[in-house]
């Protein structure tokens, strides 16, 4: 049996768990966790429902400029346009238009939206705005050690899932580039490079709420207000998806975080993280911004590692997984072991960083 298919039957069981739970009074706060991943739900589609329903137009607008600039930097589109784009705000729709290369289509529109293209167009400009001071500067040290392994695991896990590993190289090279310039310029502090973060992300946020507008007018009038291509029916379908995985992961890591941590202390007596940590690494996997509330609350060592995580594991079991496993459920085993090589390449190199470096 596939990874995916035992996750969501884990899922699955906890979701019907939790709402047993709720039925009998909520005596194990396992039916209030299911409330939460609706709430965090609703909140995710709100950030994205706009830009899904704009997808088709958005990417007939892009095709060009992306070709354009691909033929520039000698790389494929979809590669080009995953690298700034989130998965689930346009990173995967659009990469699927903008290029004819099938394995160009997978690399960027899965594995890279959902690492890189997240961190770029959603992580970096909401860090920036919550964490001030120490917070900050630990951020900014586990993230740059999280965005240099991300090319390593894209290239590991296109060559466990088969593919040719000179063409990935290949099309993985301008990543490279990519990372390395907001290396330097996170390490650096170039303003230039953090308002244009920040004004993607504003950009995103503008574009969203305009889909919104119109998705609204089109659901309860039944037209479309402007002749364009929309994705009205992937609209429909993605909210209830992503409520029930989101609900049931979150009784899941509740079981996971009550009986494994807090009783037996596995995790704290290996890694000397104090209890904020341990929650905000938890909690990253579902969704990265309560993680990042949590900063001031974490100890140094678990705000260097969780940042590094929040470039590489952030949403593995949240919002980015119903998105993949509604839009690509093929793609959904290779999300994973791509967020799992990810995570395991940053958490090791954050312990060499915190054993040996400066």
């Amino acid at each position: 049996m596939q990874l995916s298919k035992i996750l969501f039957m884990l899922f699955s069981i906890a979701f019907a768990t939790g709402v047993i739970d709720k039925i009998f009074g909520d005596k194990l706060k396992l039916g209030s966790k299911i409330e939460e991943g609706f709430i965090i739900m609703a909140k995710a589609v709100f950030s994205m429902l706009g830009i899904l329903y704009l997808y088709p137009f958005l990417g007939m607008l892009l095709v060009k400029p992306s070709k354009f600039l691909a033929q520039l930097f000698h790389t494929d589109s979809a590669i080009l346009i995953s690298c700034f784009l989130p998965i689930d705000m346009g990173g995967y729709h659009i990469s699927q238009q903008v290029s004819k290369d099938e394995m160009a289509k997978v690399i960027g529109g899965i594995l890279l939206s959902s690492n890189l293209g997240a961190t770029i167009g959603f992580t970096y400009p909401v860090a920036f705005g919550i964490l001030k001071g120490e917070s900050k500067e630990d951020f900014i040290k586990g993230s740059l050690i999280g965005i240099g392994c991300i090319p390593i695991a894209v290239v590991f896990t296109s060559m466990l899932w088969g593919y040719n590993v000179l063409r990935t190289l290949k099309l993985v090279a301008i990543v490279v580039i990519v990372t390395f310039v907001l290396a330097i310029g996170v390490s650096r502090g170039w303003r230039f490079l953090i308002t244009a973060m920040k004004f993607l992300g504003s950009t995103m946020t503008f574009v969203n709420l305009v889909g919104l507008a119109l998705l609204g007018y089109h659901i309860l009038t039944s037209k479309a207000l402007f002749p364009i291509k929309t994705a009205l029916q992937d609209c429909i379908v993605l909210p209830l998806k992503m409520a029930v995985l989101i609900g049931g992961s979150y009784v899941f890591f509740t079981v996971i975080y009550n009986f494994l941590i807090n009783r037996f202390r596995l995790l704290k007596g290996s890694y000397t993280l104090n209890q904020a940590g341990l929650e905000g690494m938890l909690m990253l996997l579902v969704n990265c911004v309560p993680t990042l509330y949590l900063f001031d609350k974490m100890d140094k060592r678990s705000k260097i590692l969780a940042s590094a995580l929040c470039m590489t594991a952030a949403s593995a079991l949240g919002p980015q997984l119903a998105f993949v496993a509604t839009f690509a459920p093929a793609h959904v085993s290779l999300f994973l072991l791509n967020k799992l090589i990810s995570a395991a390449v940053a958490v090791a190199a954050t312990l060499i960083y915190l054993k040996f470096g400066k």
